[in-house]
């Protein structure tokens, strides 16, 4: 790395560091751009740190962290040092809330999951999963009356029983499937649904989507959807399995409506935590591994972002959307990154 000196891990990524993006992606070398990368960043990590990250600890007082990728990599196999991560953090009183897309799981599950994986008993009301915070802008911001038609997992169900909301849907739909017109006309409609709430249902299909877009007829209906990030996950092996994107998509088209997303990019994850929470904006920072949907979140929002190098996206990123004359993905550059939220906290 001649030519280029390195003096923090945390680096903050002004346009002044455009030149210095360059010089750590694009320094010529005879392995391949993948490895060097690495040798690029393992250079970075051996520079002292303590200025960068007691910076990043007087500035904010809440972190926002998104999970897979962040504890944990990717695949789920653990990442040293972040259960000590968060007692540093937490040994400084720091506000640390987690905040995930995740449609799935209850925020009850995901307590037990990360006690299991780190050792760690993260308070449950410091959970933000995509499943409660739909639940709780249904209650708490849209003031939904009446019943809500739920297309979801068992985790959104259980947030809505915690809440105390009435809703249907919920698993496989009872009535047999048919494509009579005369039949679904004779078929009645639960009465007074005041929102239709999307997220992943392994039990969708045909007289759920025809069930949801009726109930959308009502101009006066919500339709919330927990997010539409992605249609698809290829699980492997030529195998591909929808997800909440192609269900929203789907019912998008069907009932000429669009949703009001909660998930990450979009700003309801914050207005729901700030439900529960008092967050000043000013000393917020979101640390996320995914250009599009952590640092978007915080573009959204207005808070200031971390990305860290253990999930979704890389520096290569980064340096793409620097160049890129798409406006949006412009927009998709954090303020600082790091190795991994361990490597970040290490010389705290």
């Amino acid at each position: 790395m001649e030519g280029f000196r390195a003096t923090r891990t945390i680096l903050s990524l002004t346009r002044s560091s455009y030149v210095v993006w360059r010089q750590v992606l694009r320094k010529e070398s005879t392995i391949s751009p993948q490895t060097n990368l690495i040798q690029d960043l393992s250079y970075l990590k051996q520079e002292p740190k303590l200025a960068a990250a007691s910076e990043i600890v007087k500035r904010y007082d809440t972190f926002l962290f998104d999970v897979d990728g962040v504890l944990w990599n990717t695949d789920e196999s653990p990442i040293p040092g972040i259960t000590d991560s968060l007692e540093k953090l937490k040994e400084l009183d720091k506000t640390v809330i987690l905040v995930t897309n995740n449609s799935i799981n209850s925020r009850k599950y995901l307590q037990k999951v990360i006690k299991r994986r780190l050792g760690y008993d993260f308070p449950k009301e410091n959970i933000f999963t995509v499943a409660y915070t739909a639940a709780l802008f249904v209650k708490e911001i849209a003031n939904v009356q009446g019943t809500v038609y739920l297309m979801g997992s068992p985790g959104m169900a259980s947030e809505m029983d915690d809440l105390e909301i009435n809703h249907v849907g919920f698993g496989p739909d009872p009535d047999p499937p048919s494509m009579d017109p005369q039949e679904i006309l004779q078929r009645p409609l639960h009465e007074n649904i005041g929102a239709v709430v999307v997220g992943m249902d392994p039990y969708i299909g045909f007289n759920k989507f025809s069930k949801a877009a009726s109930y959308l007829y009502n101009p006066n209906c919500y339709y919330v959807a927990t997010n539409c990030f992605e249609g698809g996950l290829h699980v492997g092996q030529g195998k591909v399995m929808p997800i909440t994107g192609t269900f929203v998509t789907a019912l998008n088209f069907l009932s000429k409506r669009e949703p009001v997303v909660i998930g990450k990019p979009h700003k309801y994850m914050l207005e729901c935590i700030e439900t529960k929470h008092f967050i000043q904006r000013g000393r917020t920072i979101m640390v996320g591994d995914n250009l599009r949907a952590d640092i978007g979140f915080a573009k959204t929002v207005g808070i200031d972002s971390l990305l860290v190098l253990s999930g979704a996206n890389n520096l290569q990123d980064v340096q793409e959307n620097l160049e890129s004359d798409c406006p949006s993905k412009k927009n998709l550059i954090p303020d600082y990154y790091a190795m991994s939220l361990a490597d970040l906290c290490k010389s705290l």
